[in-house]
């Protein structure tokens, strides 16, 4: 933000102050940062907004204010995203959750990347309720860390204005905690006063490493590998190390909630963050938005993360916008070691709980005791863009001369579209895409051997879907475009069965337990190949081949209810309807080998 901007802010924070009669000049001397700057007038579109600002929204206003007023770059960039107030509200109830308010009451607060203000706003107001003095709260017991010095000097001034509206005097000794710099570079910034603090809170930025605009330099890379090691991974959100640096920082008996990308919940490389968070604490609770709350679209969850030795083995949860608790559920012992967490809430995500059978120690228990599967990379998917052309002639394909490429787009529950629909491939649309063979072994023949040993019967599965689609491909003739992932069974027999196993309703139940919030959409399932490997398989045999023979004459409904019935459970279990409702809506195509 400008100075001017932020002038704005600083003639914002004196409105409201004198508004609500706040002597402007002692709270001039007690926010110094904000309000030092040259003032400006405030804008028209501030000013109307402000006029409906209650004396109670005061404080939150400033910090809203601030944040509202950066660029979209800016807060792209940098992962900026105003809390609103019930969320930073309910976080910090949450945060709390049957800890002793005698204890509670004593607690110092540090937020990492405390932006406006929001949440420190929040551990004020609840260190208020429980007895502690404003000024108290504000000159010792609160504390924020930020990169941006605008942030940190809007904290400041939302912070005493608070303390002066709270207790009917200006506090004057400011708000000493505030300081500016990088909590994930110098670790040791979230120490308040040298002391450890009691709850590191908040909701640091989310820097997703796909997307060119939130993506790490290279020297920002080095730096944080100097800091965190292999918690750095290629994809790792900088909000998954914030939670790390967090458990790391609080005092023993303390409790860590940061707001974090859905995907913290299974992504693979947040994995060692989850279980460097977990490293000698607990997870004592989970809160999840299966709806935005945020400007942003990505959804979000918040770990409670706790040192204590309350260990009852029940994880807390906690829902939506107003962090509104429901019912709690056992802890498992793969989200206590930090493996993934999204089993801990798929059924606030709208996905029915699944209670798998455990196999028989004499027979196949996942797919990969039945199969390899592989997903290609890049470099095929740009290979075989050259050799790609429509199919020529009729129906009658030279399938030993052309071999037809499947797109995720193409597949669907038991079937796959080829010639049915047009798909996009490397920016062209086509309808009967097709690999030219000859010329791919004439002139790739590292590739062509790639594609070759694709050439056999498969499962062809497809990603970031609703549920798991997956085709069988029993002749052999269809080719993979990256990312389909292409599983391969030892034995050619089990073509069938398998694709009826990844298809079955369980088996997406199981799919989102393990990856919840590691697609593009909050919605769908993104499996890698080793999690498809990883898929259990059926244990009634009698069942799964009913499931088989349905799936095979795409009877949809039947190989739900025997899949269910292939897996343990009722036919008309609530898996079944869930899988159906999700099922692609398209007219319907021919059943194709």
């Amino acid at each position: 933000m400008s100075a001017a901007s932020l002038g704005g802010v600083a003639a914002a924070a004196r409105l409201l102050a004198a508004r609500f009669g706040v002597d402007v000049d002692q709270f001039t001397g007690s926010a110094p940062r904000l309000l030092s700057e040259r003032p400006v007038p405030v804008p028209d579109s501030w000013a109307t907004a402000l006029a409906d600002v209650t004396r109670d929204q005061a404080p939150d206003a400033v910090g809203s204010l601030y944040e509202g007023g950066l660029s979209a770059d800016h807060k792209r960039a940098g992962g900026v995203v105003y809390t609103p107030r019930p969320v930073a509200d309910g976080l910090m109830a949450a945060a709390v959750d049957r800890v002793p308010a005698a204890l509670a009451r004593t607690w110092t607060i540090v937020d990492p990347s405390c932006g406006g203000g929001a949440f420190l706003l929040a551990a004020a107001r609840w260190l208020a309720r429980a007895g502690v003095d404003p000024g108290e709260v504000v000159a010792e017991r609160v504390g924020g860390v930020d990169v941006d010095p605008g942030a940190v000097a809007v904290s400041e001034a939302a912070l005493v204005l608070w303390a002066a509206l709270e207790s009917g005097h200006v506090p004057d000794r400011g708000v000493p905690g505030l300081v500016v710099g990088d909590a994930l570079l110098v670790p040791e910034l979230l120490h308040r006063a040298g002391r450890h603090p009691d709850l590191v809170i908040g909701n640091p930025p989310f820097l997703g490493q796909l997307a060119e605009a939130t993506r790490h330099d290279a020297d920002r890379r080095a730096a944080l590998k100097r800091v965190w090691g292999a918690l750095v991974r290629g994809y790792t959100d900088s909000a998954a190390l914030f939670l790390v640096a967090g458990r790391r920082a609080v005092a023993p008996a303390g409790r860590v909630v940061l707001v974090q990308p859905l995907s913290v919940l299974g992504a693979r490389d947040a994995g060692p963050a989850r279980a460097a968070a977990v490293d000698g604490a607990r997870l004592h609770g989970m809160w999840v938005a299966p709806e935005r709350v945020f400007e942003a679209a990505v959804r979000t969850c918040a770990p409670v993360i706790a040192l204590d030795h309350d260990k009852d083995g029940i994880v807390r949860r906690w829902s939506g916008p107003d962090v509104t608790p429901i019912d709690p559920v056992p802890a498992d012992p793969g989200s206590a070691r930090g493996e993934q967490w999204a089993g801990l809430v798929v059924d606030v995500l709208g996905v029915p709980r699944v209670d798998l059978r455990a196999p028989a120690a004499d027979r196949p228990g996942v797919v990969g005791d039945l199969a390899t599967a592989t997903a290609g990379f890049r470099d095929q998917y740009y290979g075989l863009a050259p050799f790609v052309c429509e199919a020529p002639g009729g129906h009658d394909l030279d399938v030993a001369r052309f071999a037809p490429l499947i797109t995720v787009g193409m597949i669907d529950p038991g079937r796959h579209r080829w010639a049915a629909t047009p798909f996009r491939f490397a920016g062209r649309r086509w309808l009967r895409p097709v690999v030219d063979l000859a010329a791919l072994r004439a002139e790739a023949p590292d590739l062509a051997r790639w594609v070759d040993a694709r050439r056999q019967p498969k499962i062809l599965v497809a990603t970031q879907t609703r549920v798991i689609e997956a085709v069988a491909d029993r002749t052999g003739v269809l080719v993979p475009s990256v990312p389909v992932i292409s599983v391969e069974p030892f034995d050619l027999a089990d073509v069938s069965r398998i694709a009826a196993a990844l298809t079955a309703p369980p088996a997406s139940a199981w799919a989102f337990r393990e990856t919840a919030g590691t697609a593009r959409s909050a919605d769908a399932v993104k499996l890698a190949a080793r999690q498809v490997l990883a898929v259990p398989l059926p244990t009634i045999d009698a069942s799964w081949h009913a499931a088989t023979a349905a799936l095979d004459a795409h009877e949809l409904a039947a190989f739900a209810s025997a899949a269910a019935e292939a897996y343990g459970l009722a036919p008309d279990h609530p898996v079944v309807g869930w899988w159906l409702a999700r099922l692609p809506r398209r007219a319907p195509v021919p059943v194709r080998d």
